[in-house]
Protein backbone atom coordinates (compact mmCIF):
# COMPACT_ATOMS: atom_id res chain seq x y z
CA UNK A 1 0.00 0.00 0.00
CA UNK A 2 3.15 1.82 0.59
CA UNK A 3 4.53 1.59 -2.51
CA UNK A 4 1.18 2.34 -4.29
CA UNK A 5 0.62 5.98 -2.06
CA UNK A 6 4.34 6.51 -3.42
CA UNK A 7 3.27 6.08 -7.26
CA UNK A 8 0.15 7.58 -6.52
CA UNK A 9 1.40 10.70 -5.73
CA UNK A 10 4.06 10.78 -8.46
CA UNK A 11 7.17 10.29 -6.14
CA UNK A 12 8.20 7.22 -8.18
CA UNK A 13 7.49 6.53 -11.39
CA UNK A 14 8.25 2.99 -13.91
CA UNK A 15 10.68 5.45 -15.44
CA UNK A 16 13.04 5.56 -12.22
CA UNK A 17 14.28 2.58 -12.89
CA UNK A 18 13.70 1.47 -9.38
CA UNK A 19 16.40 -1.50 -8.53
CA UNK A 20 15.31 -4.29 -6.66
CA UNK A 21 16.74 -3.76 -3.25
CA UNK A 22 15.14 -0.10 -3.35
CA UNK A 23 11.68 -2.21 -4.20
CA UNK A 24 12.05 -4.77 -1.71
CA UNK A 25 12.71 -2.00 0.96
CA UNK A 26 9.28 -0.21 0.12
CA UNK A 27 8.17 -3.21 0.54
CA UNK A 28 9.47 -3.77 4.02
CA UNK A 29 8.62 -0.03 5.26
CA UNK A 30 5.94 -0.92 7.60
CA UNK A 31 7.40 -4.62 8.18
CA UNK A 32 4.88 -6.21 5.54
CA UNK A 33 7.35 -8.42 4.64
CA UNK A 34 8.56 -9.75 8.14
CA UNK A 35 4.62 -9.76 8.79
CA UNK A 36 3.97 -11.82 6.05
CA UNK A 37 6.41 -14.52 6.86
CA UNK A 38 5.35 -14.72 10.41
CA UNK A 39 2.44 -15.42 9.14
CA UNK A 40 3.49 -18.56 7.66
CA UNK A 41 4.98 -19.99 10.98
CA UNK A 42 2.47 -22.06 12.54
CA UNK A 43 2.23 -21.79 16.37
CA UNK A 44 1.51 -25.17 17.68
CA UNK A 45 3.88 -27.14 19.35
CA UNK A 46 2.49 -30.49 16.82
CA UNK A 47 3.22 -28.57 13.83
CA UNK A 48 6.48 -27.03 14.54
CA UNK A 49 7.79 -30.59 15.81
CA UNK A 50 6.23 -32.44 12.52
CA UNK A 51 7.98 -29.89 10.04
CA UNK A 52 10.52 -29.96 11.77
CA UNK A 53 11.35 -34.11 11.67
CA UNK A 54 9.89 -34.11 7.91
CA UNK A 55 12.58 -31.29 7.12
CA UNK A 56 15.38 -31.13 10.23
CA UNK A 57 18.47 -30.97 7.99
CA UNK A 58 17.44 -27.80 5.95
CA UNK A 59 15.96 -26.11 8.74
CA UNK A 60 18.68 -26.79 10.27
CA UNK A 61 20.85 -24.96 7.75
CA UNK A 62 18.59 -22.21 6.87
CA UNK A 63 19.16 -21.20 10.91
CA UNK A 64 22.94 -21.78 10.96
CA UNK A 65 23.08 -19.33 7.29
CA UNK A 66 20.80 -16.46 9.29
CA UNK A 67 23.87 -16.47 12.13
CA UNK A 68 21.45 -15.97 15.10
CA UNK A 69 23.67 -17.65 17.70
CA UNK A 70 23.55 -21.18 18.84
CA UNK A 71 20.71 -23.56 18.83
CA UNK A 72 20.60 -23.17 22.46
CA UNK A 73 19.49 -19.90 22.59
CA UNK A 74 16.41 -20.56 21.42
CA UNK A 75 15.17 -23.50 22.48
CA UNK A 76 13.08 -22.17 25.58
CA UNK A 77 11.53 -19.50 23.58
CA UNK A 78 7.43 -18.75 22.60
CA UNK A 79 8.44 -21.21 19.13
CA UNK A 80 11.38 -22.92 20.81
CA UNK A 81 14.26 -23.73 18.31
CA UNK A 82 11.67 -25.44 15.76
CA UNK A 83 9.77 -22.25 14.86
CA UNK A 84 12.77 -20.13 14.75
CA UNK A 85 14.48 -22.78 12.42
CA UNK A 86 11.73 -22.52 10.27
CA UNK A 87 10.91 -18.87 10.29
CA UNK A 88 15.02 -18.52 8.86
CA UNK A 89 13.57 -21.01 6.26
CA UNK A 90 11.16 -19.36 4.82
CA UNK A 91 12.74 -15.79 5.18
CA UNK A 92 15.75 -17.16 3.28
CA UNK A 93 13.02 -18.81 0.36
CA UNK A 94 11.25 -15.38 0.30
CA UNK A 95 14.72 -13.68 -0.20
CA UNK A 96 15.80 -16.04 -3.13
CA UNK A 97 12.55 -15.39 -4.63
CA UNK A 98 12.83 -11.71 -4.25
CA UNK A 99 16.17 -11.73 -5.78
CA UNK A 100 16.09 -13.92 -8.42
CA UNK A 101 12.38 -13.47 -10.02
CA UNK A 102 10.86 -9.89 -7.81
CA UNK A 103 12.12 -7.13 -10.34
CA UNK A 104 10.58 -9.58 -13.66
CA UNK A 105 7.09 -9.76 -11.77
CA UNK A 106 6.79 -6.67 -9.96
CA UNK A 107 7.47 -5.06 -13.69
CA UNK A 108 4.94 -7.10 -15.16
CA UNK A 109 2.53 -6.97 -12.79
CA UNK A 110 2.30 -3.67 -11.20
CA UNK A 111 2.67 -1.50 -13.31
CA UNK A 112 0.15 -3.01 -15.71
CA UNK A 113 -2.43 -2.54 -12.52
CA UNK A 114 -1.20 1.25 -12.09
CA UNK A 115 -1.82 1.95 -15.29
Amino acid sequence: MWFKFEVEQKRINESDEENVDDLIEYLNHNGDLDQIIDGCVPIYTNELKGLFFINETALIEAFENMGLGNRSDFESGPLGFEGVSIYCYIENSVNEWLNGNFEEWFSTKFWEVIA
